[in-house]
C-alpha cells in the first residue's frame, strides 16, 4: 500500500497512470483557520514574501486568466520563484476532468513534475 501520509490525486486516475510521477505528499486540515489560510487562499495574502516556490497555470480560455498572470507577476516582483505556463488548448475547471481528458493528465503530471524538482 501507499503511505498514508502520501496519496494520489484522485481514485479516478487510470490506474496505468499511477506511477511514482503521481504520487505527491499531501497534508490536508479541515479547518476553519483556513478560511485565513494564505496558503488555501494565497490572494488574501499582503505579503507573499514567504510563500513557497509556486506553479500558476493560466488558461487563456479563462475568463480569470489575466488575474492568475498578475498573481505570477506580483510574486515574482516579491521574490517567490515562480513557473506560469500558459495553456490555449482548455477552460477553467479542465484539470478535474483528468480520469479522462488527456490534457488534463499531461497538466497534472507537470505540476507533479514541479512539486518533486521543488521538494527535491
Amino acid at each position: 500500500g501507499i503511505n498514508a501520509e502520501y496519496g494520489y490525486w484522485s481514485r479516478v486516475v487510470d490506474p496505468s497512470d499511477k506511477g511514482p510521477e503521481m504520487l505527491v505528499r499531501r497534508e490536508l486540515a479541515v479547518s476553519p483557520d483556513n478560511l485565513r489560510n494564505c496558503y488555501a487562499f494565497p490572494l488574501f495574502d499582503d505579503d507573499p514574501t514567504d510563500l513557497p516556490d509556486t506553479y500558476v497555470l493560466a488558461l487563456t480560455r479563462d475568463a480569470i486568466r489575466d488575474e492568475a498572470v498578475h498573481y505570477a507577476e506580483w510574486l515574482k516582483e516579491h521574490g517567490v520563484k515562480v513557473r506560469c505556463v500558459e495553456e490555449s488548448r482548455a477552460s477553467h475547471g479542465f484539470m478535474f476532468l483528468f480520469g479522462t481528458d488527456e490534457l488534463a493528465v499531461e497538466h497534472l503530471k507537470n505540476v507533479v513534475q514541479y512539486i518533486h524538482e521543488v521538494v527535491g
